[in-house]
């Protein structure tokens, strides 16, 4: 398994269905995640619907969410949130320029991703679209805010963007009782998976398995931006990071096995 990924979207382009980041279709898992390009001008067919959560993640360009019978911008940096069920339709409304969009299922989704859905209003649609505030971020070297967690409508699946500042970054190494991935937007962020040491830079997805001993940091001289993905989303005054210690020298067989 490969921990991180580098994405080239003219590549992304090329296919249209994309490529599968993590998961897939039929595949089961905490969740799915794919690189998925629109081209200029082009449009999904028609309402469909789909039995998981969607998730849809602008890195660039400008497009359109069609959630039932309204329609919504969807520009850089913005999000929506489409629940399991709901008719809707993405798009890119510029002549000019491809859609980059990370395409995330809270739950892998079945074989068949998709069915036709008719035309129907949905409660309050304009909830589901979330958009990066400069303003609504956290204090600190590692600064977030969140754009779906269980308080807005996500069960499964927690979406955070984040900002982290030069020489800011995860606590030491620790491990997670759930999945972690993270895609880089600018900069570019240092990964210690045990004691190998990686770059993810620009356009770099992450994924950290439950379990994993790793950590994480801005190493560079300009902030990092990336979005986190939890999956799933810790349960309230559950712990996030157990802390772990790493020995440089090789583990002695265990002489009794705890009761």
């Amino acid at each position: 398994m490969q921990n991180i990924v580098a994405v080239d979207f003219d590549q992304v382009a090329a296919l249209p269905e994309g490529i599968w980041l993590v998961g897939g279709p039929g595949q089961g898992g905490a969740c799915a995640v794919r690189a998925y390009a629109l081209a200029a001008g082009k449009t999904e067919q028609g309402l469909r619907e789909t039995q998981v959560d969607r998730f849809c993640f602008v890195v660039e360009g400008n497009g359109q969410a069609i959630l039932g019978k309204d329609a919504f911008s969807l520009g850089r940096r913005s999000m929506v949130h489409i629940p399991a069920g709901t008719p809707h339709c993405i798009g890119n409304v510029d002549p000019g320029q491809p859609l980059w969009l990370i395409d995330i299922y809270a739950v892998a989704p079945p074989q068949q991703v998709f069915k036709t859905a008719g035309a129907r209003a949905v409660e309050s649609p304009a909830q589901y679209i979330r958009t990066v505030r400069d303003d609504a971020f956290t204090k600190g070297g590692f600064a977030y805010q969140s754009l779906a967690e269980r308080a807005t409508g996500s069960q499964n699946l927690r979406v955070n963007f984040v900002e982290v500042q030069p020489g800011a970054g995860s606590p030491d190494y620790h491990i997670h009782e759930f999945d972690q991935f993270y895609f880089i937007l600018e900069g570019g962020m240092t990964v210690d998976i045990g004691k190998r040491r990686q770059l993810a830079a620009k356009h770099h997805f992450v994924h950290l398995p439950a379990g994993i001993v790793h950590r994480n940091y801005n190493a560079g001289d300009v902030p990092e931006v990336h979005f986190a993905l939890l999956a799933p989303e810790p349960l309230p005054g559950a712990i996030f990071d157990y802390a772990v210690d790493i020995h440089g020298r090789e583990a002695e067989l265990l002489q009794q096995i705890p009761g």
